[in-house]
């Protein structure tokens, strides 16, 4: 079942999908794009929620981006390592 609010969501991911030069191969496989592209918005939400709350609470610190380069590089070269 859609929902009107859905149905024109779903008119415009199909459009921008369409302007973007993007064909859809079914009705069938736009509604499954349009539903999985929806689930990810709401995970996506409930992190961002997530973040501000504890933003506001005042457990959120500073990115340290060299630590999280130095994070990177590591699970990289172990990664490297095993193959």
């Amino acid at each position: 079942m859609i929902l009107d609010n859905d149905l024109e969501c779903f008119a415009k991911f199909v459009q921008e999908r369409l302007n973007s030069g993007l064909p859809l191969e079914s009705l069938e496989e736009g509604l499954a794009e349009f539903r999985a592209w929806q689930s990810e918005l709401v995970r996506f939400r409930t992190g961002l929620d997530q973040s501000l709350r504890q933003a506001a609470a005042g457990e959120a610190k500073i990115l340290d981006s060299e630590a999280m380069k130095a994070r990177i590089l590591e699970r990289l070269s172990a990664t490297v390592d095993h193959t």
